[in-house]
């Protein structure tokens, strides 16, 4: 008998997740509450350049899925069900839960006045846009990476503050952060960390309150937090809020499978990763083992993100965190214009993460050739690995080969 099963959320993650249930032979039954989605988050900063209104809205159905889709809320699930918003109970052999994030308030007074743009839908990047042309004195303000590409496409032509207050997922290891930061300033955009509590003006926005101290600005783009977006169901959930998955992407609650934004690894460094950049891969995965195979998560290509004429790569576990753990080594190599980064665990000489910065119009940094493992080192978050000896020298980043005593 065919397997049933029930994917709950349609994004790319759910979308992938139908799709390879269904080439394995299952009965799929798709759950989204939305008519239309918003493009993919990854693309929204590129919506500044151009001022105008997303268009062509990502649905279920538009996405090529053949499986049954119910426009429905899912109000929690289990093993073998999912509760629907009218109360409905639907029975199915397995659940992959693919809900993905949602954005955090923040906790700013006067974010409602003229001028204060918070950046939680892609609609509010085109706006963004549109209003800059105006503004004199503009401040960013939230998460870090994604606070660079603001600021990035807000500096063409202007002075531009960045404020950050946190960071996400991948803070940058110290001569990353120095390089990107140095690059930044040279376009004009200068960086701090801060914490904003306040937009005043008697109209429209003419200051913010940082750090206790009032700051003029016109214009303020907020980027607030992301968190996973989970619905209620009997499994564990871990320390940033998303499912807890092994590498089979199984949740602790029998017959449920969690994939991207919602989905949460813990590394065997401690630190811990969602699969919100891993959703097409992380989707097929679970979507396959949802109808009965068991296929293990491999991960996914290294992180890439450009800004400031810069692209700055992650492989692994990301640097920064690492610094902290007495088990954990790292090295590094500065030049003008690139530098890169490798921890490793020092009583195996194993990598543990890589990332690298470099000019944005270079051929690609070949991450291979820093450890030619790479597809070990794909899997590093989700417990893989890849021996440092094997680090060759890479002169494009400086970085020659690293020897253990």
């Amino acid at each position: 008998m065919m397997p049933r099963v029930c994917i709950v959320g349609g994004g790319t993650a759910g979308l992938e997740a139908g799709r390879e249930a269904d080439r394995c032979g299952a009965q799929v039954t798709l759950i989204e509450s939305s008519e239309a989605r918003d493009p993919p988050w990854r693309s929204w900063p590129g919506l500044i350049s151009t001022g105008k209104q997303p268009c062509g809205s990502v649905t279920a159905l538009d996405g090529g899925f053949e499986g049954r889709v119910v426009r429905t809320e899912a109000r929690s699930a289990g093993a073998g069900f999912v509760i629907a918003g009218d109360g409905t109970r639907m029975c199915f052999d397995s659940v992959v839960a693919t809900t993905g994030c949602c954005f955090e308030p923040p906790s700013l007074q006067g974010r409602q006045k003229m001028g204060v743009h918070l950046l939680d839908r892609a609609g509010e990047y085109a706006e963004l846009g549109a209003g800059a042309a105006s503004a004199a004195r503009v401040l960013v303000y939230g998460e870090g990476t994604r606070g660079l590409q603001v600021a990035d496409r807000l500096g063409r032509g202007r002075k531009v503050r960045l404020v950050i207050s946190h960071w996400a997922r991948w803070e940058p290891s110290w001569n990353i952060r120095g390089a990107i930061f140095r690059a930044a300033e040279e376009h004009g955009v200068s960086i701090g960390y801060g914490t904003l509590t306040r937009a005043v003006g008697a109209g429209p926005l003419e200051a913010v309150v940082l750090d206790g101290k009032i700051v003029s600005c016109d214009l303020l783009a907020v980027v607030p937090r992301r968190i996973p977006r989970v619905i209620p169901m009997p499994a564990q959930t871990g320390r940033v809020g998303g499912f807890t998955v092994d590498r089979y992407l199984m949740t602790t609650a029998a017959g449920t499978f969690a994939a991207g934004g919602c989905a949460e690894f813990p590394s065997p460094h401690g630190t811990v990763s969602t699969l919100e950049n891993d959703t097409g891969m992380s989707g097929r995965v679970a979507g396959a083992n949802a109808a009965g195979r068991h296929l293990a998560f491999e991960g996914a290509n290294p992180r890439e993100f450009h800004f400031f004429g810069l692209r700055w790569t992650l492989a692994g576990t990301a640097v920064a965190p690492l610094r902290e753990s007495p088990a954990i080594g790292v090295t590094s190599q500065t030049l003008e214009g690139s530098a890169c980064t490798i921890a490793y665990e020092r009583s195996t000489g194993l990598v543990a993460g890589v990332e690298a910065v470099e000019d944005a119009d270079a051929a690609p940094a070949d991450l291979s050739a820093v450890a030619p493992g790479l597809a070990s080192l794909r899997t590093l978050a989700y417990g893989g690995s890849s021996d440092i000896s094997l680090v060759s020298e890479t002169a494009r980043l400086g970085l020659r080969t690293w020897q253990s005593s």
